[in-house]
């Protein structure tokens, strides 16, 4: 390397107007040629557009051959930093030569999206959460059964995606109690007895008493305990901007371990925390993984955790050694993926706690691997949103979304966690049913977008190294997914724009798939259950189109609609019955979780809330002076195709103008709801089997 390299490089940046990176300082990058071996940069997927800055041929190799930073844009780009980690031959992640490197790294990272360390920003909880997200789906055959998970018949287990993979819920019941996690109760958890008609409320299980602000999320019940799993705002600093005076929060997630072994005194055993706000969790025969997303605000902010009973807002902080930290390979969020495993047989303590500089939004997991993916912005869209001061997902007006993609990073969960791949697919995902492992390939359904906000859809095929092998592209224009159903070797999946087309896809050759067949109907499914190896039922919405008559019917508006399709021909799907339910709304709609199935009897139930509050009547409309309400469950049955209601309940317990039915569980003969009446209290509410 020339020695008036550095000095050139150092012009260029000052007549561009941006400030040059720490990585570029003569001496670290000396530094790193003495000590570490060429790292050859991976170039990015798609060409980006450069600013027209001219940085000589031999500066750029010099940059690139220290493994530092690559940049293909000054404005906002992608970079690589650290040394590859090699998972056979596959660049998985990178690795970083220590604290300072990382602190360098992100320092970098916060320039580059606008954010330096002095500015402020709100520490809220941002990310999209799977749990609420709306579309269904289930492994295929090498994670689990594909029909749905068989329990102990005397009551119900929350609906898994995976056999054998536990999935924490803000419902759950031991046979004997219920427990629920209510939307407005978000600091403890309310345990009732189940007995029917004289069932009671028992007590309280509080969730933090630590002083912060706290929100429960969900929960386990495992073995006479109950994990629970909830986000933390510790009150860190005060920073002023604009004059203005703003409170900072840490983002913390915590797991606390209780004892119901005296459900008159339940006992807190155990707690743990980990810095980041709460994603989602797995349980598999009692080893619990958490994972978190740690946004970072300057390069001091790396992640953490805290043993020994430790609350959130304690001081008694561990930060992770350096060699635990990776790097995803091009980073372009400011933030952390954390994820730990905890035996919670021996304790709430991590066995293993890692992170990876790469956020983290949706999981999936199965017995063997956990897949954590995360939105990866497009540069320019990112460098808008920041200048517009537009975030939480949203995004500028005129913003370009057609280099959206999905960062995907696979943890093998034998032996410890351990970071066996990493790789970005283009689009976006709906949630963590978008994603399926069938005989060590991942299957990834994502909905992209052009230069005009068209969407379009992708069914990708991954290899066991995350490689792309094969892929179905550009189908259902102008729509975009909704619901996806893995089967063994075929995806069901819907899309939505003035009608339901079902796509079967054919997955038997995976470096070939295919879409085989499609059938449409109104309204649309955002979930798919299978009923049996022939047939799927979809629940979803509907949405007031007559098919009749071929005309939208403005009293049949939007509401809950059940559909059987049966696939026993792949080429030539049909649909076998439709239930629609006007102005009916259902967490199951949302929430595959709301889905009651009671595999002993072989049917379904559904919490239901119905509001109307006017309608047409002789080419006019009128408005109800009280909206007419009711509150209940619908209990169905499916007979080769066809849907029987077997009872649709109203509850007279559960009523008023802003009451709602949210959950429901079965136990021996009774179902049981649980909702409320005033956003307040907790009501719950009893029907026998009919």
């Amino acid at each position: 390397m020339k020695n008036n390299d550095f000095e050139y490089i150092k012009n260029q940046f000052d007549q561009s107007g941006v400030n040059a990176p720490n990585s570029l300082d003569e001496a670290e990058v000396m530094n790193l040629l003495a000590n570490q071996q060429p790292v050859q940069a991976i170039p990015p997927q798609k060409p980006k557009k450069k600013l027209a800055v001219g940085i000589s041929a031999a500066a750029a190799v010099a940059v690139i051959t220290a493994g530092a930073i690559t940049f293909t844009s000054l404005h906002f780009n992608p970079f690589q930093s650290g040394e590859k980690v090699l998972f056979g031959d596959t660049a998985a992640l990178r690795t970083f030569s220590g604290r300072a490197q990382i602190q360098s790294t992100l320092s970098d990272l916060l320039r580059l999206t606008g954010q330096s360390a002095d500015s402020f920003h709100y520490s809220g909880k941002y990310s999209a959460y799977e749990d609420g997200a709306a579309a269904g789906s289930s492994s295929g055959a090498a994670a689990g059964s594909s029909y749905g998970a068989m329990h102990d018949s005397s009551h119900n287990s929350t609906y898994e995606q995976v056999t054998g993979v536990s999935e924490a819920d803000n419902v759950k019941t031991d046979g004997k109690y219920i427990y629920y996690l209510s939307n407005t109760k978000n600091q403890s958890i309310e345990v009732f007895s189940a007995e029917a008609e004289n069932s009671k409320k028992v007590c309280n299980i509080e969730i933090s008493d630590s002083g912060s602000y706290s929100y429960a999320q969900d929960f386990f019940l495992y073995e006479g305990k109950l994990i629970a799993l909830s986000g933390h705002y510790v009150d860190d600093k005060m920073e002023k901007a604009d004059s203005d005076t703003y409170r900072q929060f840490q983002e913390m997630t915590e797991v606390q371990i209780f004892d119901l072994s005296d459900i008159n005194h339940v006992t807190l055993l155990d707690s743990f925390s980990q810095s980041g706000t709460y994603i989602s969790s797995r349980m598999i025969d009692g080893m619990l993984y958490v994972v978190s997303n740690d946004r970072v605000y300057s390069s001091d902010d790396l992640p953490f955790v805290k043993h020994n009973g430790a609350t959130p807002d304690s001081a008694e902080r561990k930060e992770l050694p350096a060699n635990q930290i990776y790097s995803v390979d091009t980073p372009t969020v400011n933030s952390f993926l954390v994820v730990s495993s905890i035996d919670t047989e021996k304790s709430a303590q991590a066995a293993v706690t890692k992170a990876v500089l790469g956020s983290a939004d949706i999981i999936y997991c199965n017995q063997q691997n956990l897949y954590v993916t995360a939105y990866d912005y497009p540069p320019q869209l990112y460098a808008d949103m920041i200048n517009s001061n537009v975030f939480f997902g949203a995004y500028a007006s005129g913003s370009d979304r057609s280099g959206e993609q999905t960062q995907i990073i696979k943890v093998s969960l034998e032996k410890d966690l351990r970071f066996v791949a990493s790789n970005k697919v283009d689009g976006t995902i709906d949630n963590q049913y978008s994603l399926d492992e069938y005989e060590g390939n991942l299957r990834v359904a994502t909905t992209t977008y052009d230069e005009d906000y068209q969407p379009t859809n992708n069914l990708y095929v991954l290899d066991e190294k995350l490689k792309q092998i094969g892929a179905v592209t550009g189908f259902a224009d102008t729509e975009t997914i909704r619901a996806v159903r893995y089967i063994n070797d075929t995806a069901y999946v819907i899309t939505y724009m003035q009608t339901d087309p079902l796509f079967v896809i054919d997955l038997s050759v995976p470096t070939a798939p295919r879409i085989r067949g499609e059938v449409k109907i109104s309204g649309f499914s955002s979930l798919l259950v299978p009923v049996d190896e022939n047939t799927l039922l979809g629940i979803g919405y509907h949405d007031g189109f007559n098919e009749d008559e071929q005309i939208y019917d403005a009293n049949e508006s939007w509401g809950l609609k059940l559909v059987t399709f049966d696939v026993t021909d792949k080429s030539n799907p049909l649909v076998l019955d439709a239930k629609v339910f006007p102005h009916v709304s259902s967490g199951v709609q949302y929430n595959l979780k709301a889905l009651l199935v009671n595999f002993e009897r072989g049917d379904y139930a559904v919490p239901t809330n119905y509001y109307y509050d006017g309608g047409w009547k002789d080419g006019e409309y009128y408005d109800y002076e009280i909206p007419e309400t009711k509150n209940g469950v619908i209990n169905f049955r499916i007979d080769n195709g066809n849907i029987t209601v077997i009872d649709d309940y109203t509850s007279d317990k559960i009523t008023g103008e802003f009451a709602s039915v949210d959950r429901c569980v079965y136990v021996g003969d009774y179902i049981y709801l649980l909702g409320s009446a005033d956003y307040e209290n907790t009501v719950i509410d009893c029907v026998k089997y009919k």
